[in-house]
């Protein structure tokens, strides 16, 4: 059975909408600090420069923040409370798109 370019899109859209919904809860379900230890920064500015850049520490902050450890989280990126809203709005936004988008082709 050939799958027609509407199944398609509709079987792309609910695997986004499966990875909009699961990253959340695994990145929610991972200790707060599972990227604090590790691998040394890949950060090309700051290798070049021996300075931070403004993105350093995002992700190690972005962890704490979503674990509601708030102090930890502007340790790492005081700029985690300026990304973290955005990053929330895009993601509701792109969740919101995709759940449009199913309601219609069903239809």
């Amino acid at each position: 059975m050939a799958t027609t370019y509407k199944q398609k899109k509709i079987i792309w859209s609910i695997i986004k909408m499966t990875g909009l919904v699961i990253i959340p809860v695994i990145l929610f379900l991972l200790p707060a600090d599972y990227f604090d230890y590790g691998k040394p920064r890949i950060c090309i500015y700051s290798q070049v420069t021996g300075q931070e850049c403004m993105g350093c520490g995002m992700t190690r902050a972005c962890m704490h923040f979503i674990h509601f450890d708030f102090k930890t989280a502007f340790y790492y990126n005081p700029m985690v409370y300026l990304i973290m809203p955005i990053i929330i709005f895009l993601w509701s936004f792109a969740f919101y798109n995709e759940y449009k988008f199913l309601r219609r082709a069903v239809q």
